[in-house]
């Protein structure tokens, strides 16, 4: 029985592990979701606002040049991922508009967290 149980366990292994595996093999056999897709966009974004946050932070950028280069950042790398580096039709993820916008409040939100207490934590 507990044998039977744990072989069912590995076959039900999704979430984030799964998508993490699925993206490093970039194979143009690899068939997105689109459910798939916009979840590993919007992890990407978040894991960019952190990155992005922090070096703001640590460099001492600030201003508006700041926020817009974030912003440009933010908005042209889902855009290049899914156009050049992988194999996925834009229109078929909800087009260019749907990449972009999937996530990117909260994306802007914690790049402010991230930039303001490691802007204040290095500076002050």
């Amino acid at each position: 029985m507990e044998k039977q149980q744990k072989a069912e366990d590995v076959k039900l292994v999704t979430g984030p592990a799964a998508l993490w595996r699925k993206f490093q093999s970039r194979s143009e056999n690899t068939n997105w979701e689109k459910d798939e897709y916009l979840d590993l966009l919007y992890w990407g974004k978040q894991l960019w606002a952190v990155i992005a946050g922090l070096l703001w932070g640590i460099l001492a950028l600030k201003g508006i040049f700041a926020l817009v280069g974030f912003i440009l950042t933010a908005l042209a790398l889902p855009i290049v991922y899914t156009r050049i580096l992988s194999s996925v039709d834009p229109e078929e993820m909800g087009g260019i508009a749907g990449v972009i916008q999937d996530g990117f409040v909260t994306q802007f939100a914690m790049f402010l967290v991230f930039w303001i207490v490691s802007y204040s934590f290095v500076h002050f």
